[in-house]
């Protein structure tokens, strides 16, 4: 394993601690000591904390706009401390006239820019890994870009021996960015396939058919998302391989599902939040609306796909014989609509867009702090009146406008909301988050990407993990959401290269597999 790694980041507006846009330096320590803990979670799988801050030198400082590379490496290992030296380095500088307003200088020669030497306590060695769940279930996987194989990644991570089966040209997602700017491979792609062997297959020849069939043969489940038909032009539908493996579990993800009058149809994750009544709802009432920020319908068929497969294989043991499941993208946006849809069926009134304000608790908001968002949301009545005391308003409580949750939800737009707003922008975010925590109040602060990463709890939660791509190097990824206490999940290899485990997958010798690269099979 490296003993090294890599961030890289650039400095913003909030990054500067006085006049002349120079950075603050101990904002530069921060960020140099972030890139020692995921070294020390790499290395020892524990992030343990900062002992001592050996040494700092500064050599060149920096400004709001500069990209900054910090690289760590471990020197070495001192009376159960680990050392670790972080060196960070100007790789680019906004231009003095830029042509544009993200204009950047790449400097051929990054200049030094400061040193630091950590002392960490070097924290217990884990226990030996635990078996996984899934071991021993082999898994043929012919999906792409995101649902599938988000399905098939939790069926890796929790220990199921899969294999990715690509065209000859890649799955469509290796060319997802952001790319990686050494090795060209793209990150969506390594996160989403990780744990996987990877084999290149033309099944649309007769030989690639033959090959797969022989798979089939020893395997549990198969699971795709082509467009309904191809599988069946391509002979691998589940009418077929039934017939080869009675016993086989085929997992289909769709945008529409197998059957219905859409069911030809294209789809990406937007077209089915469109269709499923989602985007409508998103958004505020004054404004378009607009999609979820993430690929909500992607992301939850790829889970329910997979608890799909793992009740058809709980039927299997009672059977003996497999099935087909079937999700589709679309019905599962309609799934989530939860209330919306009972709205609209019990009391018929059809919700429509009103931002953040939820249709069945009140107060259930997003408010600006001084220094950021915080989101609160109180839910009963009686959290209502401890509410009302943390603000100093306890009058609220028997306010004829607000005494209960349907009033509130009623009347919120009626003097409640501007309550709030006032109280709130006068503290930070920190400040409204401890005070509503100590009561039991559910509140956060709304967190950007870089600390909702670095945040305490995710970092407990193993929610972020270290793992080594053969081209890419270190990567800093999600880590397994679903936490069995006695056949834990993990993140254990990186995604595969193309075609990268064919030899093994297949066990043909060199002679073979170049002649059947020559005849355009693999």
């Amino acid at each position: 394993m490296s003993t090294e790694v890599t961030l890289r980041y650039r400095m913003s507006d909030r990054d500067v601690f006085y006049g002349g846009g120079v950075v603050n330096g101990a904002r530069s320590i921060t960020l140099m000591e972030d890139t020692a803990n995921r070294l020390m979670t790499k290395v020892y799988g524990n992030q343990s904390r900062c002992a001592k801050v050996r040494k700092v030198r500064l050599f060149v400082p920096c400004f709001a706009g500069d990209y900054m590379e910090y690289k760590a490496r471990l020197l070495g290992e001192e009376n159960g401390r680990a050392i670790i030296e972080v060196r960070s380095f100007k790789v680019a500088v906004i231009p003095e006239e830029p042509e544009f307003e993200s204009s950047i200088d790449v400097l051929e020669d990054p200049p030094l820019s400061t040193v630091c030497i950590f002392e960490y306590v070097i924290p217990a060695k884990k226990e030996k890994k635990k078996a996984k769940a899934l071991e021993g279930l082999k898994v043929l996987d012919l999906t792409h870009a995101y649902n599938g194989p988000f399905c098939t990644a939790l069926l890796a991570d929790n220990g199921a021996e899969v294999i990715k089966i690509e065209p000859l040209t890649g799955d469509q997602s290796r060319y997802w960015p952001p790319m990686d700017d050494n090795s060209g491979e793209s990150g969506f792609y390594a996160f989403i396939n990780r744990n996987k062997k990877g084999v290149t297959l033309n099944l649309k020849t007769e030989k690639g058919r033959e090959i797969f069939y022989d798979l089939v043969r020893e395997a549990d489940v198969v699971v795709e998302n082509f467009r309904v038909g191809v599988t069946k032009k391509l002979q691998v539908d589940y009418e077929t391989l039934k017939k080869i493996n009675p016993r086989i579990i085929y997992a289909s993800g769709s945008g529409f599902g197998q059957y219905g009058p859409f069911s030809n149809r294209p789809c990406y994750d937007i077209v089915a939040q469109a269709l499923g009544g989602m985007i409508n709802l998103t958004g505020y009432t004054d404004a378009p609306p607009v999609k979820c920020g993430v690929s909500v319908a992607d992301n939850v068929t790829g889970i329910y796909l997979c608890v799909g497969v793992l009740m058809a294989l709980y039927r299997r043991n009672v059977t003996g014989e497999g099935q087909q499941v079937d999700v589709a993208m679309a019905d599962t946006i309609f799934t989530l609509l939860e209330n919306a849809i009972i709205y609209t069926t019990l009391k018929g009134i059809i919700p429509q867009r009103q931002g953040n304000i939820d249709a069945t608790v009140s107060p259930f908001n997003v408010y600006e702090a001084k220094d950021g968002y915080i989101a609160l949301g109180v839910g009963t009545d009686k959290l209502f009146k401890v509410f009302c005391d943390v603000i100093g308003r306890p009058d609220l409580v028997t306010n004829e406008k607000f005494a209960t949750n349907d009033l509130r939800i009623k009347n919120y737009n009626d003097g409640l909301h501007e309550i709030i707003v006032d109280w709130v922008k006068q503290r930070g975010k920190a400040e409204v988050e401890s005070m509503f925590e100590e009561v039991g109040i559910p509140c956060g602060q709304i967190l950007d990407m870089k600390e909702a990463i670095e945040h305490p709890h995710f970092q407990a939660r193993e929610m972020m993990v270290h793992v080594e791509h053969p081209t890419i190097g270190d990567m800093y990824i999600q880590g397994c959401p679903i936490k069995l206490s006695e056949t834990p999940g993990s993140v254990d290899a990186p995604a595969p290269l193309l075609g990268q485990h064919n030899k093994e997958v297949y066990g043909f010798d060199d002679e073979t597999l170049k002649q059947l690269k020559e005849e355009g099979v693999i």
